[in-house]
């Protein structure tokens, strides 16, 4: 009997504990990600490729499309992608659960890759549809943006953490 609580103890400390780095890790990286400068060299050119390739991906499908820095208009719509919208956090979110989760570095860093990569395309998915959505439904766009697509791109990233938590292969031991 006091064999199974000790080892309730044990699990509780260690989700715990992983939770704690994880929290700190999120804190670090929305630390790291907010300074007007970081923003100046990395976020806006990520958002302003995002827009870019989104415009590129709705004149392939036949609809007048455009982009400048983190604007996207055209076919009389124009929308302005923002934080929260460029998967940014989203990523780093998931780089956050990746690096808390125990597994080994090499599970991690290929989590980290593919994951991201991942994110990044649900993302332009996102995006592309909410322009499109924009284009033929104005009157659904903020509800779907609002509330459709952020708990449907969140709901994914949980999803894909679960996946790429429970690929761990079995031989390998871990390192953090």
């Amino acid at each position: 009997m006091e064999k199974k609580g000790v080892h309730s103890s044990v699990l509780k400390n260690s989700i715990l504990k992983r939770g704690l780095f994880f929290i700190l890790l999120l804190i670090a990286i929305c630390l790291v990600l907010h300074p007007v400068r970081i923003r100046q060299i990395v976020i806006e050119p990520f958002t302003a490729t995002i827009c870019g390739q989104a415009a590129w991906l709705i004149r392939l499908g036949g609809v007048d499309a455009h982009s400048h820095h983190t604007a996207l208009w055209g076919a009389g719509f124009s929308v302005d992608v923002k934080d929260g919208c460029n998967a940014i956090y989203e990523i780093g979110i998931f780089v956050c659960a990746v690096f808390a989760y125990p597994s080994t570095l090499r599970h991690k860093f290929l989590g980290i890759a593919g994951g991201s990569s991942v994110i990044y395309a649900l993302n332009m998915v996102r995006v592309v549809s909410l322009f499109l959505i924009g284009v033929y439904h104005r009157s659904l766009f903020k509800m779907v943006h609002d509330h459709v697509s952020q708990g449907l791109f969140i709901f994914f990233v949980v999803i894909l953490w679960i996946f790429w938590a429970s690929s761990k292969p079995e031989q390998e031991t871990s390192d953090n």
